[in-house]
């Protein structure tokens, strides 16, 4: 490994948003700093590690290097590009042969980002190493959370997908119950990873990695305190960061791959954003040209050491919980149903039907399974002796109109039981038909405008917003018309729209008529 030490280069800064041949332009004039100071043009596969405290060595686009003939190196040798800061006491521990504990946090503030698809990537990808990968997906939010999850538990790799502001202060955001977000500066986050045992992390957020001759970034001020962090130089594509995330987790935790070699082979799958078929489009849905394609070149990697492994090769292992079904959005139902859990014994959560009850239940249920918290689908009297065999805190989960027996009749078998570790929640679209006593009703509310275009536009039903907004307010957020609208093809005109949208309602009429 060559490690560069505050090489002689010309203030040259790069814009977030600049065309190839100026770009490449840049790398080149980076190539002659290096060459100035004795660095040749590397072996394929090598590490290049650019070590310096210097911020004007450090705000540098050193991920474009670029050689007059070679190109690219990062592309044509497959160089492994890092960052180190000098004076760094060793903070490195032996590679796990066991298990690996991954907690994904993400936040959703200021415009939406595609959290669930990330998630579900890496829930597809863990799904067959249950018994090695503990993966932990936090939806809350709140950095008080965020702070709980990391002193309650011993990470070994933890990724924030959210925001981030480069500001004069540059800071993470974080959701919150009384504003818009909460900005958490540098210092903040330094302060509580300080103490922490976690090696790597993964910050998948905009301009995370972006630093200024006076000021470092986000990433940078979080390597002294963690061996290996990872962040984006600028402005990132939503699909982008979420490729990267899958690609780096399946190379250094699923393949073995070091940490350098893990990030070099996220970033040639980043050049690639598009399965077949696939189009870029705008915000209105309709196709448009390629947005950026030097997304490859934003993560930024400050390392330790590079060549360090988290994790030996895992062994193949059949999964014994299956990986979910994408969940949009929901994200305050989640919280406060965690919170309202630990309060309360009995819930009634009432929706009308195809608001997404027991979807919310599922997510819910799989949230408790990260947790190592256990949950029970009660459906019938037959499945009452099976609780006697499970020890410790237990959530029993009732779905009213898909019971085998009544409500009423497992409400009294549970009390039966005489266990007091058990916690009770009852879907239902009417509460009134219920007599279980209950601590509390919650009413779920239709989905936001947001969640709904989300979930459609998850199906590949790409509607203009004005359309989607109209299908909102006809049917009052109701997922029940998913159903239905993926067996049509997508309306050309206004009057085929408007056709389809008078079949929908026919449809939800109907639907309900039956309920």
């Amino acid at each position: 490994m060559f490690k560069v030490s505050t090489p002689k280069i010309s203030q040259i800064l790069l814009p977030a948003e600049l065309d190839i041949a100026l770009t490449q332009a840049y790398g080149e004039l980076l190539w002659q700093a290096l060459e100035n100071i004795g660095y040749n043009l590397p072996a394929a596969n090598e590490y290049l590690q650019i070590n310096s405290d210097d911020p004007k060595i450090q705000q540098q686009a050193w991920e474009i290097l670029a050689h007059p003939q070679q190109g690219y190196l990062a592309h044509r040798l497959n160089l492994n590009i890092s960052r180190s800061l000098p004076k760094t006491t060793p903070r490195l521990k032996a590679v796990r042969n066991s298990s690996v504990q991954i907690l994904l946090f993400n936040t959703q503030v200021k415009q939406r980002l595609g959290l669930e698809q990330e998630q579900q990537a890496l829930q597809h990808l863990f799904a067959p190493y249950v018994e090695t990968v503990r993966f932990v997906v936090n939806y809350d939010g709140r950095f008080s959370k965020f702070c709980d999850l990391l002193q309650q538990q011993a990470w070994d790799l933890v990724i924030f997908s959210g925001h981030a502001l480069a500001a004069t202060t540059p800071c993470l955001l974080f959701e919150s119950e009384h504003q818009s977000y909460e900005a958490v500066s540098s210092a903040q986050l330094q302060n509580l990873f300080e103490h922490s045992t976690l090696q790597c992390l993964v910050l998948a957020a905009c301009q995370s990695a972006h630093a200024t001759a006076s000021q470092p970034s986000i990433t940078q001020a979080l390597a002294a305190s963690v061996p290996h962090v990872i962040g984006m130089r600028t402005n990132i594509l939503d699909r982008a960061s979420q490729i990267f995330v899958e690609h780096f987790c399946a190379a250094a935790i699923v393949h073995g791959a070091s940490i350098g070699e893990a990030v070099q082979q996220a970033r040639g799958a980043m050049q690639h954003l598009l399965t077949s078929g696939e189009v870029w489009r705008d915000k209105y849905h309709r196709p448009c040209a390629v947005p950026s394609t030097m997304q490859w070149s934003f993560p930024v990697l400050y390392s330790d050491d590079p060549q360090t492994r988290l994790l030996e090769k895992l062994d193949f292992i059949t999964g014994t919980v299956a990986a979910p079904t994408l969940f949009i959005g929901r994200r305050r139902e989640l919280r406060e149903l965690h919170t309202l859990l630990v309060q309360q014994r009995v819930i009634i959560l009432e929706g009308a039907a195809g608001m997404g009850k027991t979807a919310l239940l599922q997510q819910l249920r799989r949230d408790l399974d990260s947790a190592q918290q256990q949950s029970f689908l009660l459906e019938s009297l037959a499945q009452i002796s099976k609780l006697t065999e499970i020890k410790g805190k237990v959530l029993c989960v009732i779905e009213a109109e898909h019971c085998v027996d009544s409500v009423d009749e497992l409400w009294a078998a549970l009390n039966q039981q005489h266990n007091p570790t058990f916690s009770l929640i009852i879907s239902t679209r009417n509460h009134k038909k219920i007599k279980t006593p209950s601590d509390l009703l919650y009413r779920l509310l239709p989905p936001t405008l947001e969640e709904f275009i989300s979930y459609g536009e998850t199906l590949g039903l790409y509607y203009s917003t004005v359309q989607y907004r109209l299908l909102y307010q006809n049917v009052g957020g109701n997922f029940n018309i998913f159903k239905i609208l993926k067996t049509q093809t997508l309306a050309a005109d206004r009057a085929g729209f408007l056709t389809q949208l008078a079949v929908v309602r026919r449809y939800l009429q109907a639907l309900q008529r039956d309920l």
